[in-house]
């Protein structure tokens, strides 16, 4: 009997998604987490790869990063890196990020 593959709850997508690179005033090495100190240096967010279902029915995925995150409605803005789009994703029709199942 096979087992089953380990997965996350659709509501932990912000743990995978909303990661920021900053580089470190002490030591200047590039340090990687959720809320970057004010004034920090070389700010920018982490990309990600995320597979997805569209509101028509396609399954689309690619490395993106995250712009704008609305909580309540569980919407996110996120743009594709290699072409630039920009495209709104509903945090419950994520299928997988980075590689880890998510799961509705």
């Amino acid at each position: 009997m096979p087992k089953r593959q380990p997965s996350e709850h659709w509501q932990k997508v912000r743990m995978f998604a909303e990661k920021w690179t900053w580089q470190d005033k002490r030591t200047g090495l590039m340090t990687v987490g959720y809320n970057p100190p004010p004034g920090v240096q070389k700010l920018a967010r982490v990309p990600f790869f995320v597979r997805f279902v569209t509101k028509s029915g396609r399954l689309e995925s690619g490395m993106v990063i995250s712009l704008d995150v609305d909580r309540r409605k569980h919407l996110r803005r996120v743009q594709f890196v290699d072409s630039g789009a920009i495209r709104y994703v509903w945090d419950f029709l994520i299928v997988d990020i980075d590689g880890t199942k998510i799961y509705g």
